[in-house]
């Protein structure tokens, strides 16, 4: 019977259906109820959700649009091979590598066949050769295959374990590479059969034959056939066992004991071709003509990547050449002609649904406005073009079961609530309706209010036991099941809203939102109500929930206003503070008690303990960024359906979380005077900048440059990279958004610690990465410089005191001798009683020495003034004597002696002989200097007088 209805259904959705077969129509009706109940309540499953993906082409980078290829290194790296080039995405910018000459140490050729990772090699087969390159030096290797002294280029495909590397050629010929053995022909291995793939797992070779799957363990010499029979592929990991035969059937295998686990046919043709099988830890991975596969160790297929029409953010071709699992869970998968495409499983957590198919109405516009299950589990969804269905994962026009709704097949559906049976419709221009599910009767009605017809419904709930309305012209409706009429439901109050918008009940009251008039509460009795005056973020409120605090969270256009239970304010939330939009549509609470909120510029998810916010965008997997008011519910389960212009999103809100990655950063670039370094080309490097923890420059290369790389990256733009360089500062610097280089310039010789870490848009931080640089000192500034220096400096500073004291010394020597000199020449003096004098005629100053002089020269004693010699010289005497000295200065004589009398200082005269000669003249003849003495000759004038008398 429940066969005979699934049949009946699918029949329903054509068109011509009802208007021929009027017998089937009622059959399905009185069916439909049994058949509906036996699914699990809000247990629907979606089989065919938006595949979400960023796609990288030539245009974002990637050096040619056929990706051949991919694998990943180590350090997190995505190589990508293609017909033109080598790739290498560090998360936001592809690396090319094309071959060179020498080909010894590049790369073998341009047109990548196959990629194999192992710890510290990267495997890459070509058309013209094999190459490896080093993961640790940057450099790569070229692995020369010789067959009977011809070389072999063509590789066809590489498979690789930790020790082991197997080569398959474009004729066919096997070889496997091992550290310890080399390369050898892997025919040699099973030399009597036809061998076209081998694989080693757990010590055991494993190959595809003419006869079927042989194996033998490693280094025996003996082979058996494992499985008979035409297999195309096969693919070993661990104890497992997956083949391909050639009728395209999955098979999967314990491999020892051998053990069949499941077979299957793949959703695809005989014609289709099958490009990779792989097979890791907990999953397979298919590769074909149509679309790639991801199967579980059951046998499930997790997913289908393909084509799907109408998704804009999906794939544009179904050749995928090949498809990988990196260590973030992600899949990449690469295609013949469209690129690489990148899908996370956060989109797959998102569960977009985007396309309701094979329903009885053609549309490709899916703008979802409400949500509601019935007691058999279906889904009822309301869109702005009328109601459809979901059950038994089939979507179903709502007029294709229940005839009596086709007046809604293009109506603006703006709520759907089940209330005793009946599910009532509201709507905008067509009144409202209640569906009966037991009789599939349809009543529709556009009440008359003040003489006046309702036609434009925002909502509907029940409250204490009444359902209420909420209408765009007159307010707050309710309906009297008896009488079948509606009448105001908050009487003779001249503050009600006449546009009354999103409605909830906590049960004891009643909280609706306006356009223009704010908030209100009703108990029934009394209305209250809040606006922007009381500080409400704005007056249109739509859709309103409940915290644990017993708070009322309003959703408006200009963010979230939380309300306490007495209408005051209690906190708003806009974008400033993280929400995706201030424009808020959608509310919904969840069963952790945190809210998400469809605005008009993304989902935001808002911890109601300490308002935490995490935005997601459209390549998260959201149906766009523009939510719908009231399209918004959570069922018994917890799962959470919002809706918006572009379908809606079905998913559970733990899923979402535990599908975030917290993002991780590494060096992977650093330059000195814009010159990339590598272990290549820089002594600076032994290893490559992910390896490198510390970094010696020289004083003159003081412009550095770090660029940072995240395989988070590739899926969140919006990161930001906080740096700081302790030795100069121990702030953290935050990068613009999108920006992951470092710049240093000048830094000052010294050792300093760089530290760098990630922060996400969901504020998850990526532990810190340090790098230890120092800069050496020019020679001159150097430690050793400086300990010269200083013995320098003190050499001659001992040179100096050294010199200070020998000359103190001598001068101490001089001193004395000048000193007995002086008391010889003072004994002189005073022995012969005469006086010395000099006399420096530019300046008329005169020094006189003696040691007891008895002569008086007054005031002259420190100068000569001609006209004034009568004050120490007898007047008698003083022409004479002004003569002889006017003759020594104009240079008629250059000496003189004369007797003159001069004053003692007891104010006699006494004779003494005056006695001058001119020391130096100028230029001109002049003379500048005259010295001389003056000798007591009293004694000897008395001895002439007394002989004369």
């Amino acid at each position: 019977m429940t066969k005979m209805v699934i049949t009946r259904l699918q029949r329903a959705s054509k068109q011509d259906l009802f208007a021929h077969i009027a017998g089937v129509t009622l059959l399905l009706l009185s069916l439909l109820p049994t058949l509906l109940s036996a699914a699990p309540k809000h247990t629907v499953v979606f089989d065919d959700i938006a595949q979400v993906m960023q796609q990288y082409d030539f245009d974002n980078g990637l050096s040619q649009a056929s990706v051949t290829a991919i694998t990943q290194d180590k350090f997190g790296y995505i190589w990508l091979g293609t017909q033109s080039g080598l790739n290498r995405f560090d998360g936001k910018r592809f690396k090319h590598f094309f071959p060179a000459q020498p080909l010894s140490n590049e790369l073998a050729g341009g047109f990548i066949t196959s990629l194999c990772s192992q710890t510290n090699y990267l495997w890459v087969g070509t058309q013209t050769g094999l190459s490896r390159y080093h993961l640790e030096t940057s450099e790569f290797e070229r692995i020369n295959i010789n067959k009977e002294d011809d070389s072999v280029e063509r590789i066809k495909n590489l498979s690789c374990n930790h020790d082991s590397l197997v080569i398959t050629t474009d004729d066919g010929e096997l070889y496997v590479y091992q550290a310890e053995t080399g390369l050898r022909s892997g025919n040699d291995i099973f030399a009597k059969y036809n061998v076209s793939a081998i694989h080693l797992a757990q010590s055991r070779w494993f190959a595809v034959t003419n006869k079927g799957i042989v194996t033998k363990q490693v280094g025996a010499a003996q082979s058996e056939l494992l499985l008979p029979g035409n297999i195309e592929q096969i693919a070993v990991k661990n104890n497992a066992l997956v083949l391909i035969d050639d009728a395209q059937q999955v098979c999967f295998y314990q491999s020892s004991p051998l053990q069949q686990m499941w077979c299957k046919s793949l959703p695809i043709s005989q014609m289709a071709e099958v490009f990779q099988l792989s097979l890791l830890e907990h999953d397979l991975l298919i590769a074909s003509s149509q679309g790639a596969f991801q199967l579980s160790y059951k046998g499930e297929i997790l997913h289908h990547f393909k084509r799907q029409q109408g998704n804009q953010k999906g794939l544009a071709e179904n050749t995928i050449l090949t498809i990988f699992k990196s260590q973030e869970g992600d899949i990449w998968l690469g295609t013949e002609t469209q690129g690489l495409y990148h899908y996370r499983e956060l989109s797959n957590a998102f569960g977009h649904v985007y396309n309701f198919k094979n329903t009885a109405r053609n549309s490709d516009f899916y703008d979802v406005r409400s949500f509601e299950f019935d007691a058999s589990g279906t889904l009822w969804i309301g869109t702005s073009k009328g109601i459809y269905l979901y059950s038994n994962q089939r979507f179903f026009a709502a007029e294709s079961i229940y005839p009596s709704l086709k007046t809604f097949n293009t109506t603006f559906i703006t709520d759907l609530t089940i209330f005793n049976d009946n599910v009532w419709i509201t709507s905008r221009g067509a009144g409202l309706a209640k569906f009966d599910l037991t009789t599939g009767q349809t009543w529709l009605v556009k009440p008359k209010i003040n003489n006046q017809e309702v036609e434009s419904f925002n909502s509907v709930i029940s409250f204490k036991g009444e359902l209420v309305f909420s209408s765009r012209s007159q307010g707050l409706l309710t309906f009297n099941p008896n009488t079948k009429q509606f009448s105001h439901f908050i009487k003779n109050n001249e503050n009600a809203p006449e546009h009354a918008t999103g409605l909830y009940t906590d049960g004891e009251h009643l909280w609706f939102g306006s356009i223009g008039m704010g908030l209100f509460k009703f108990d029934g009795k009394t209305l209250v109500s809040m606006n922007q005056t009381h500080g409400l973020s704005s007056d249109l409120v739509f859709m309103i929930e409940k915290d644990a605090q017993n708070r009322i969270w309003a959703a408006t256009d200009k963010g979230l206003s939380i309300v306490n239970q007495d209408m005051t304010l209690a906190r708003i939330v806009e974008r400033k503070h993280g929400l995706a939009n201030n424009a808020i549509w959608a509310l919904v609470k969840d069963n952790n008690g945190n809210f998400w909120a469809g605005t008009s510029g993304g989902l935001s998810h808002i911890q109601s303990d300490d308002f935490t916010i995490r935005n997601y965008l459209r390549n998260d997997g959201i149906q766009s960024n523009e939510f719908n008011f009231n399209a918004a519910l959570k069922t018994q389960d917890g799962r959470l359906f919002l809706g918006g212009a572009n379908g809606f999103n079905q998913f559970y809100p733990n899923a979402i979380e535990s599908a975030r990655k917290k993002p991780n950063v590494q060096l992977s670039s650093i330059k000195v005077l814009e010159n990339e370094l590598t272990p290549i080309n820089a002594k600076e490097l032994s290893t490559v900048p992910e390896l490198t923890q510390s970094l010696t420059l020289k004083a003159k290369q003081n412009i550095l440059s770090l660029a940072y790389s995240s395989t988070s990256l590739a899926s969140d733009r919006l990161s930001h990279l906080y740096y700081r360089v302790i030795g100069l500062s121990d702030k953290w610097i935050k990068l613009e958004q999108g920006r992951n280089q470092i710049d240093l310039i000048n830094l000052t010789p010294g050792d300093y610690t760089i530290e760098a870490y990630l922060v996400d848009r969901f504020n998850n931080a990526s532990a810190a990465h340090q790098l230890k640089l120092t800069i050496v000192p020019p020679w001159w500034a150097s430690n050793v410089a400086k300990i010269s220096y200083l013995l320098f400096a003190l050499l001659i500073g001992s040179l100096i005191v050294y010199s200070r004291v020998k000359r103190y010394r001598q001068v101490l020597s001089d001193n004395n001798k000048m000193k007995q000199l002086n008391e010889r020449f003072e004994i002189s003096l005073w022995a012969s009683g005469d006086d010395l004098w000099d006399w420096h005629i530019a300046n008329n100053t005169i020094h006189r020495f003696s040691v007891n002089s008895q002569l008086d020269f007054g005031e002259l004693t420190d100068a000569v003034l001609l006209d004034e010699l009568y004050r120490y010289v007898h007047p008698k005497d003083c022409i004479l004597l002004e003569d002889k000295l006017e003759r020594c200065i104009s240079g008629e004589i250059d000496s003189y002696e004369i007797a003159i009398r001069v004053k003692e200082k007891s104010g006699k005269f006494r004779w003494v002989r005056d006695r001058g000669k001119v020391v130096s003249r100028n230029s001109a003849g002049v003379a500048e200097r005259i010295a001389g003495g003056i000798q007591d000759i009293q004694k000897l004038k008395e001895n002439e007088l007394a002989l004369e008398n």
